[in-house]
């Protein structure tokens, strides 16, 4: 009776010790899978580090072509007013000029 029950023993002890290495083989691939994760979490973060360094570039590239536009806009009038001053002279020499070509 008592080696029946020391083989019983026996056999529970071989099936709790593969339930352990399988159980142990279950936490290694966790453990591998959780690390993977975290890599591409890790990347992931990564990316959206360099996705926002890459938009405030942009952001900082949109207000410099803003102010290249405005000053742009600012020439373009003064250009403007000089050409309306000029042709305002030119308009004024010529009727000078045919004034003073009709008086003599």
């Amino acid at each position: 009776r008592q080696s029946a029950q020391l083989l019983d023993a026996q056999q529970q002890l071989r099936g709790a010790e593969r339930a352990t290495k399988e159980a142990e083989g279950a936490l290694a691939t966790s453990e591998a899978r959780c690390a993977e994760l975290q890599k591409l979490e890790d990347s992931g973060e990564a990316a959206r580090v360099e996705l926002a360094a890459k938009a405030f570039a942009a952001v900082e590239r949109i207000h410099e072509l803003m102010a290249e536009a405005q000053r742009a806009k600012e020439m373009h009038t003064q250009l403007q007013e000089k050409l309306e001053e000029e042709t305002r002279r030119a308009n004024e020499a010529e009727r000078c000029t045919t004034a003073a070509a009709t008086t003599s």
